[in-house]
């Protein structure tokens, strides 16, 4: 996984496998495009529930009172809104207005045929570290 590429022209932008290492050890692997989240989110957030999971304290997730289709019923009767169309009608006029965009200077050094690498940390988390 250290040299996959993912792709951000679909979703899901993220990847998580496990290696099975022995007949009671697994290896959780994960890879998050930084498009949709950075390390701070990823330590507060994901590793903690993944330390949790391994600790055999993952909670049931609460049930949705709400539905993908709730959601998108109501994205759509916010475009239908008055306020939604006012605010819609000053961007469209303001934007008239705005200064063009910035000449930036472009450097040709031919990039689009580089391929771009990053570097890879790995660690290790011990039950005997006290973090589980």
């Amino acid at each position: 996984m250290a040299n996959k590429e993912i792709g951000t022209e679909q979703w899901p932008l993220f990847n998580f496998e496990v290696s099975k290492i022995s007949s009671d050890k697994s290896r959780i692997h994960f890879c998050i495009d930084m498009l949709i989240a950075d390390a701070w989110s990823i330590f507060q957030t994901i590793v903690p529930d993944l330390i949790d999971l391994y600790a055999g304290k993952a909670g049931k997730l609460p049930e949705l009172k709400t539905t993908f289709h709730d959601y998108v019923e109501y994205k759509q009767k916010i475009k239908e809104s008055k306020q939604y169309n006012e605010h819609k009608e000053y961007w469209l006029k303001k934007i008239k207005e705005l200064p063009p965009a910035p000449k930036l200077q472009v450097i040709d050094n031919d990039s689009s045929n580089k391929k771009v690498k990053f570097d890879r940390y790995e660690g290790t988390l011990e039950k005997k570290a006290g973090l589980v």
